[in-house]
């Protein structure tokens, strides 16, 4: 989604939707590390690490590319 960043904020915001330079926070990926941990990305920085399942972040859809 990274090397996607572009085309997918150019998209949200043609649909009403907010894109990832405005977002602080960190969004979910579906990747797991384990049953406790999963990958979380942040677009805004450009960086993810595996977090606990226990925080709360967002997610958003992607169709593939």
């Amino acid at each position: 989604m990274s090397q996607n960043r572009e085309l997918i904020n150019n998209t949200a915001a043609a649909n009403g939707g907010s894109d990832f330079s405005v977002m602080q926070e960190p969004y979910w990926s579906s990747t797991e590390e384990n049953n406790n941990n999963a990958w979380s990305q942040n677009f805004t920085l450009v960086n993810g690490v595996f977090k606990s399942k226990d925080l709360t972040y967002r997610v958003r859809a992607i169709r593939s590319f």
